[in-house]
């Protein structure tokens, strides 16, 4: 007997009226469509940082414009963008950049009146026709009365041939108004003024400026002719539609005649709506760019927009550099000369004695002019043989000159006086490919020195002033502890403040002062006395160190201060630029791509590495990256004990109760709290009462707060309080991931509970508990709002965190800057928006990396540690 083989198992076929959500495809569709597209949405977010953020440092290249009105600006071209002209917008243009305008508005304005539905055919032809007006009569008239009347004048003593090619150029252009006044026939009208140059020719100069002036008012602008054509329109429309008002007198009845109000307000509304049409919005786009334009010193602006409507001329000088300063941000200018300067005595002259009559006064002001004068004699004497055979091996047109510094003129010798006070004697290298190659050769010896200045400003003077604040405390502690009387302490700081100024007769009388408190009150004791003492040795150490350093400063500034660039902007303001100031510079129109990929690098490592300038639009973050690592760091560390043990006593020792879900039930409901309330409780309870609590109770002798404001602690220990729902939830899960199985087998063993938890269950729950740490790592770093109350600072002048002699030693109370405060900062509280703009997304990008690094750390640790876990099991 055969047996039947069991058939195959088929796909269930769809029932004939079953619907297709049944078998669960929509869903599949709509959960990946769902997937794809928030993917998408974040790519495109990232790119978009990525992409505004790693484009900012590249430089590009520097171009000089000239618009219709004669304005002139250099700089780089920051972003274009298109906007839209309209007809009524084009009363405040030069009038070229409205003929440009009308080359585009006025064909659009015939389309619209060929489209818009009117009465007839012959009301558009008219219509066309009022549009049209070209004025060709006064057009003949000017050039044939106007024109050869002022180039006869001309061609009679000067430059005939120019003239007549002038003329046929003008005659040829009367096809249109436009072409008398575009770009080309102005030249032709330059060319006429040039040629006239004589003084005998003024008048007919006079009479050729006066044309250029009629030509550039010459033609009636769309908008002028587009507001004497509405009514024309709106008559022509009204006529040819019937539209005729009558009075009520021509009417039998009220209802007739309100019949024919209403019929002719119909019809006016029909005459607007078609008046509107054609010419009110009437548009057409166009570009413009947005110039960095810089010279904040001189013009007070960063950037400026320019229409391509104004722009006359656009060209690329070859020899334009860009000058990023310390202040007043980016310089835009061309270099004319460098010049060397040999001082001719030391920065101040000798102050003069004092009661000396005005004549003495004078007598002994020009002698010391006359020593500087004699001086610099010496000087260029010294210097002209070598610079004569230095001129003998200069290219053509290049040459050196010595000139004579007096205040901010840089004199030739012919323009010495007497009277002249000579500061320096300047090496003059003219002409700008010799001033750009010493300004190569000598900017980066200028920027070792004054980063040797920065040392000295910084760390030695921190370093004298650190030593005078601790005696100053133990002086304070100390007088709270034998309770010296505050009058005492008050006359004693005057006493300090005059010794300092050397105002020896008010410190006399302030000593007298302190003996009548002594014996008034009562005398403080000797120890204290001793203390006073050892701090007056202290203060008298820190001023010999404090005046030492002020002098090797001021030999750095002074040396830096020989080396000076002048510059010409493109509007023709001179600047005298001192190499000191300026951190880098370069000739952006001849810069190769590798000058450009050393540029772009070198911005990218200040960015990395130094401190911020010209309100956080400029310079570098890296205290911010600083602060932001540390904080992160410290609120890990902070979170994460406290969250895994919370964790751990509801999971393994809790008993399910009303009070472990009342628990459980708050801290979901804390993950859902606003970041600014946990600011505001950072705020009120680690800042004035835990921070005030350590004031009172350690550093009572201070003026000003220590732990009682806002700093790295409290903001590290706020956002951990943030975060701590996140590593509670996260930290659970992996507890009750691990198998049952292995704790029982634990107590098979004999192990109590507790080494169960740390031997068995927490090794195995821990890539789960780092992956809580991970997740509030990422929420903590990029949080700004709690950090805004409770620690973060616009400008920090000192890392957070640092170590010194001064208490509380490792200075974690400090304020400190943060990326995503810095971000805000920028975005919101800049004083140029256009200026903080890339800064902004360079930022963003910086800290994304850096959430991105401190993330794959501790991914890498969870993967060994759950390398390590995976196999192993009963």
């Amino acid at each position: 007997m055969s047996r039947n083989p069991t058939p195959a198992p088929s796909s269930p076929r769809r029932r004939r009226g079953s619907s297709l959500p049944a078998y669960g495809e929509p869903m599949v569709w709509l959960t990946g469509g769902a997937l794809a597209l928030c993917l998408l949405m974040v790519l495109a977010l990232i790119g978009y940082i990525v992409w505004q953020g790693a484009a900012t440092f590249w430089p590009s290249g520097i171009v000089r414009v000239t618009t219709h009105a004669d304005r002139i600006l250099m700089g780089e071209v920051f972003r274009t963008q298109e906007y839209e002209v309209r007809v009524d917008g084009l009363s405040g243009m030069h009038p070229i950049a409205q003929l440009r305008a009308e080359e585009r508005l006025l064909p659009e304005v015939r389309a619209r009146i060929q489209t818009t539905t009117l009465p007839s055919e012959e009301l558009r032809r008219h219509i066309l026709s009022i549009i049209d007006r070209n004025d060709e009569a006064v057009i003949d008239r000017t050039l044939r009365e106007v024109l050869p009347a002022t180039f006869s004048e001309l061609t009679a003593d000067r430059a005939p041939a120019i003239l007549d090619e002038a003329l046929r150029k003008l005659t040829e252009a009367r096809r249109t108004a436009a072409d008398l006044i575009d770009s080309g026939r102005l030249e032709a009208l330059d060319q006429i003024i040039e040629a006239a140059g004589d003084e005998s020719q003024d008048s007919a100069m006079d009479r050729v400026m006066r044309l250029r002036d009629q030509l550039a008012d010459f033609r009636v602008t769309l908008a002028q002719r587009i507001s004497q054509a509405r009514p024309l329109v709106a008559a022509a429309i009204r006529e040819a539609s019937g539209i005729e008002a009558r009075s009520r007198e021509d009417f039998e009845n009220v209802e007739d005649y309100r019949l024919h109000r209403r019929l002719i307000s119909d019809r006016e509304l029909e005459v607007r709506a078609a008046i509107d049409l054609m010419f009110d919005n009437v548009r057409v786009p166009f570009q413009r760019r947005l110039i960095r334009t810089g010279n904040y010193d001189i013009t007070q602006i960063h950037f400026e927009w320019v229409s391509d409507l104004d722009i006359r001329h656009q060209d690329y000088p070859e020899w334009a550099f860009l000058a990023e300063r310390l202040r007043n941000g980016r310089f835009y200018g061309m270099p004319e000369a460098f010049s060397l300067l040999h001082y001719t005595g030391p920065a101040q002259d000798p102050e003069p004695d004092a009661g000396l009559s005005i004549d003495e006064l004078d007598e002994f002001f020009a002698r010391q002019a006359q020593l500087r004068r004699a001086r610099a004699r010496e000087i260029a004497d010294s210097l002209r043989p070598e610079i004569e055979q230095r001129n003998a091996r200069l290219p053509e047109g290049q040459r050196i000159e010595l000139r004579y510094v007096s205040g901010n003129n840089w004199l030739r010798e012919s323009e010495l006086t007497e009277h002249t006070r000579i500061e320096a004697v300047a090496e003059y290298h003219i002409t700008a490919p010799l001033a750009w190659a010493q300004f190569e050769t000598h900017h980066q010896s200028v920027r070792d020195r004054w980063q040797e200045r920065r040392r000295l400003e910084t760390h030695d003077n921190g370093r004298v002033a650190r030593r005078l604040e601790l005696g100053r405390l133990r002086v304070l502690r100390h007088a709270m502890r034998h309770e010296v009387s505050e009058a005492w302490i008050n006359i004693t700081r005057e006493i300090w403040q005059l010794q300092d100024a050397g105002d020896e007769e008010a410190m006399a009388q302030r000593l007298a002062l302190r003996e009548e408190i002594e014996e008034e009150f009562e005398r403080p004791p000797a120890a204290f006395l001793e203390i006073v003492a050892e701090y007056e040795d202290i203060r008298r150490q820190a001023n010999l160190e404090f005046e030492r350093i002020a002098k090797e400063i001021e030999k750095v500034n002074r040396e830096n201060d020989r080396y000076v660039l002048h510059a010409v902007t493109a509007q023709g303001v001179q600047r005298n630029l001192t190499l000191n100031e300026i951190v880098r510079a370069y000739t952006a129109n001849q810069t190769r791509q590798g000058d450009n990929l050393r540029v772009y690098l070198s911005r990218w490592w200040e960015f990395i590495s130094d401190d911020p300038r010209e309100a956080n639009s400029e310079g570098g973050v890296f205290p911010a990256i600083f602060g932001t690592v540390l904080m992160t760091l410290i609120m890990s560390i902070a979170v994460v004990p406290f969250g895994v043990l919370a964790a751990l006593y509801l999971r393994e020792y809790a008993k399910p109760g009303p009070l472990v879900s009342a628990v459980r039930i708050a801290i979901n409901n804390l993950a859902g709290v606003p970041s600014i309330v946990f600011g505001v409780f950072g705020l009120g309870f680690f800042c004035y009462l835990v921070g005030g609590g350590i004031d009172g109770l350690f550093f009572p002798e201070r003026e000003s707060p220590t732990f009682n404001k806002g700093g790295l602690l409290w903001a590290s220990l706020t956002l951990a309080l943030l975060t701590l729902p996140v590593v509670i939830v996260a930290t659970e899960e992996a507890l009750a991931a691990v198998p049952g199985s292995m704790r029982e087998g634990s107590y098979a063993c004999g192990a109590s509970k507790w080494q169960t938890i740390k031997r068995i269950v927490l090794p195995r729950a821990m890539p789960g508990i780092m992956t809580g740490m991970i997740l509030a790592m990422a929420r903590g770093a990029g949080e700004v709002a709690p950090l805004m109350l409770v620690g973060a600072a616009k400008m920090a002048p000192e890392l957070p965190g640092r170590i010194d002699a001064v208490p509380p030693y490792i200075h974690v109370e400090s304020s400190f800057m943060h990326l995503g405060f810095h971000i805000f900062d920028l975005g919101f509280q800049s004083q140029d928006s256009e200026a903080a703009r890339p800064m902004v997304f360079t930022t963003t990008l910086l800290l994304i990396v850096l959430i991105v690094l401190l993330n794959i750390t501790a991914i890498v640790i969870r993967s060994r540690l759950r390398r390590k876990f995976v196999n192993t099991g009963f």
